[in-house]
Order: C-alpha cells, then structure tokens, then sequence
C-alpha cells in the first residue's frame, strides 16, 4: 500500500507542473488585438509545423517557421494626413502702373493725363494702349457770323478784313497741340475771290495761318488784284480745312465751273490749308510754332475778305457760320 502511495505522489509532483506549464502557454498565446497563436507543437518546438500569428493590432496576418517573435502590428492599418494650407490671393487692379486692368477705362501710368483720371476717361477725351494715351478736340464756333463778306479795299493786312472773335479753349495741363482744323459754311457766288485767315489775338503779327487765298487764281501779290468769275460756294456744302486732306484749297476749284458748287451734292468736303500768295503758314506750321513759342492765347480770330469785285457787279456773299478746332494728346 505504502509502494503504491507512493507512486501516486510522485506521478502527481510530475502532472501538476505541466499542466501550469500550459496554462501559462495559453495566457501568452493571447494576442492584445484579439489575434490566436496557434501550432502543431509547442512555440519553442524546433522545425515543427508552421505557427501562425494573426490580429495584430491593424489585422495583419504573419507566417513563420515558429512562433517566437512571429507576430506583427498588422499592415492593413491607415495612415491620413492634411493638405497644406491654400497659397496668397494675386494682388489686384492697381492703377497708375500703366497696364488697363479689368474694370480700368484707362492708365497712364505714372506719368498721369488729363483725359484719364483715377483710370477712367474724363469727356471728351478718348484713351487707348498701355499706358493710355489720350485725345481729344475742343470745337470753338466764330462768334458773330451771318454778316455780309465785304469785297474790294483788301490790302493783305488784317486791319482790311472782317474780323470775328474766337474763343480758343484754355489748352489743358499736362497735354500737347497736335492739330488745328476750321469749318466753315459760306454762301458765296464766286468763290475764287476769298481769303480766309485765323491767329492768335495777341500773337506775333506773323503767327497765322491762311486757310485760302483766291483759290484758283495764280495770285501774284496778297491783295484785290486779278479775279474771274468762278466756282460758288454753298452754306450746305461745309468745307473743313484739314491738312491731313489729299487736295489743297488752292485746288477746289478743279472741276468745277462758274455754275456749279463746290462739293458738289456731298453735304462736306476738306482741303488742305494753304497760304497762296500771303505770309501766313499752313495750320501744320502754325501748331508746331504755337507748340514751340509756349503761346497759350485763348482769344482768336478769324479773317475773311471778298479779295476783288471783278467787274461784274458786286459778289454776294455770306459767312453763315464757322469754327476752329484744337486737338490735344495727353499725356504729351
């Protein structure tokens, strides 16, 4: 009884450490994320079947040859970042720069103009490019008109004309003369007896131009010499006196006979300035001689004489109405 006892005892101090042995195996088995180990052998089995270790904290799966050190945080887990913060807005409109933006008229750039202003045009100018440049024509009627044109006694002197104040616009600041034009409407049975002039009031005795002078006739002196009878003149048919026309006033009569008028059934026509016989200038020369002299005069005036009665009775003639027109460009 005693022999048998004994082999009990002994048999029991041998099971009792493996099955704490295994209980501790299954404890450590346990994976923090949920996973299992699990192995055909013992984890510290030598060359035995493949353990595998699965659920790590991301779900990730790992095999190997054995169980130690085989478990892994698992791949499948995320990572997430945020985008960056947006760049700075453009800068916007400024004006001054010289370059026309979106909602800009116009820019001068730093120079300024004074047809643009704060980037917008100022009437009458009109501005274009970049930077903008700007122009514009102030109109000046002849004040007075509707008189008879009184002939005979002209010498070539002003004081032997009929005169008509002008009053030019005061040129604006920061701007340049770039032309002068006059338009006048006259009612006139022979046209080819006529000088027209206009000047400055207080300028130089020299400083005008002449418009026309005795067109078509071969003038040998500025005064009521040779005449014809010629081409009318009619108040419907305005003549402008521009120097960027092809024809000079000296040739308005080309085709044109002693019946008939000038313009013919057109409501306008232009000619180029031209002095003729007198000392005036063409109103080219005149701008540019104004421009150069710094003359400013806002009182004008305009000339105009019925040069010589022919013979066959006295002309009829009227200056219904007439202008001049300066033309600016700012900046100069």
């Amino acid at each position: 009884m005693l022999s048998g006892s004994f082999a009990w005892g002994r048999g029991a101090t041998i099971l009792l450490p493996l099955l704490i042995a295994g209980c501790f195996l299954d404890a450590v088995g346990e994976d923090p994320g949920g996973g299992s180990s699990s192995g055909g052998q013992p984890a510290n089995g030598g060359g035995g079947a493949q353990a595998t270790s699965t659920g790590g904290m991301g779900g990730g799966t790992s095999d190997g040859g054995d169980a130690t050190g085989a478990g892994t945080q698992g791949g499948g887990g995320s990572t997430s970042s945020s985008g960056g913060s947006g760049g700075e807005g453009g800068q916007g409109p400024t004006c001054g720069d010289g370059i026309v933006d979106q909602g800009e008229a116009c820019d001068a750039g730093p120079a300024g103009s004074t047809g643009c202003v704060a980037c917008a045009e100022v009437k009458p100018w009109k501005c274009s490019g970049a930077p903008s440049v700007c122009s514009a024509t102030f109109v000046s009627p002849v004040g007075g008109t509707g008189g008879l044109i009184t002939e005979e006694g002209y010498t070539g002197a002003f004081s032997s004309m009929d005169a008509y104040g002008v009053t030019i616009a005061q040129p604006p600041a920061n701007s340049r003369l770039t032309k002068i034009t006059s338009t006048v409407a006259i009612d006139h049975s022979n046209g080819c007896d006529l000088v027209i002039k206009v000047a400055p009031t207080n300028g130089p005795p020299t400083t005008y131009a002449t418009l026309v002078s005795r067109a078509g006739i071969n003038e040998q002196s500025d005064d009521d010499g040779e005449g014809a009878p010629c081409f009318d003149l009619g108040s419907t048919h305005v003549i402008v006196f521009d120097d960027s026309a092809p024809t000079s006033s000296e040739d308005m009569d080309n085709g044109v006979n002693s019946t008939q008028t000038v313009c013919g059934a057109a409501p306008e026509c232009s000619f180029q300035s031209s002095p003729g016989s007198t000392t005036g200038v063409t109103l080219t020369t005149l701008k540019e001689t104004l421009a150069a002299q710094g003359i400013s005069e806002t009182n004008w005036t305009f000339y105009i004489k019925d040069a010589n009665n022919w013979g066959g009775g006295p002309d009829f003639g009227t200056l219904v109405s007439a202008n001049v027109a300066l033309s600016y460009q700012s900046p100069p």
